[in-house]
């Protein structure tokens, strides 16, 4: 006797468009595993470009590039200017490199990273030349800095570079239309002052110097540097109302 077949319910199809995205979804886990990992670089570096003054050099990586806590690791960029400081880094992806004084004028400075660098996880680290220049002379400081000065007042400028010239520096006074030389202190004038500012060691950087003529009582004085080819500089000042008569 033919017995009937048993009735096997039949597997649900799914709809055509959950098999769609199931695929979809497949697909892109797919592509996300074999797509390899984004390389690690150098996402910020200052300073760049032309600077006046800097005190360190930072950068921040984009991914891990030492151990926590390691602050003692190799520098990553080897520079090619004699700039002398401290490096160590402040977390895993950044490292600082901290100048105990300004640049030099005219320092031409180009960081590189080093060679065959790695980050934590072994992965190479590319990334372009930084560069930052510090251009023409400036004035890093400067005496007095405030308040009225003296008819015959005397001033000290450090510059941030070593044997800049005297006569780079001119008075401009409002009693005046022309130009005042600047001339520089006699040898024991300057040696008082720069002993009086603790700038002995300093000395090369640092000119003294007085106007050429005597400033009118209460009169507008600017002491102007001119820096070659660059935009000159000035500090402007006024000088003391006349004494009331006794």
């Amino acid at each position: 006797m033919n017995l009937p077949a048993p009735n096997r319910a039949s597997r649900p199809q799914s709809p055509p468009g959950d098999t769609m995205k199931t695929l979809l979804r497949r697909g892109l886990l797919l592509a996300i595993l074999a797509a390899p990992a984004a390389q690690a670089g150098v996402v910020t570096f200052s300073p760049q470009g032309e600077v006046k003054e800097a005190s360190q050099v930072r950068a921040t990586f984009s991914a891990s590039m030492v151990a926590l806590g390691n602050s003692a690791a190799p520098a990553p960029f080897t520079w090619s200017c004699g700039l002398k400081g401290k490096g160590h880094w402040v977390d895993d992806k950044t490292w600082t490199l901290d100048l105990p004084e300004t640049p030099a004028a005219n320092t031409d400075c180009r960081f590189t990273l080093k060679p065959g660098l790695k980050d934590a996880q072994g992965n190479a680290v590319n990334g372009p030349v930084f560069r930052f220049f510090t251009g023409l002379p400036i004035v890093s400081r400067s005496w007095p800095n405030e308040g009225r000065i003296e008819e015959d007042q005397a001033f000290v400028l450090k510059f941030n570079a070593a044997n800049v010239a005297p006569s780079s520096l001119y008075c401009q006074s409002s009693s005046l239309p022309e130009r005042i030389p600047a001339r520089p202190l006699s040898a024991p004038d300057r040696a008082a002052l720069l002993k009086h500012l603790e700038l002995q060691k300093d000395a090369a950087r640092v000119l003294t110097v007085r106007c050429d003529q005597r400033l009118a009582p209460d009169s507008k004085l600017s002491l102007v540097h001119l820096r070659g080819a660059g935009k000159p500089t000035s500090w402007t000042s006024r000088c003391a109302p006349p004494s009331a008569p006794a």
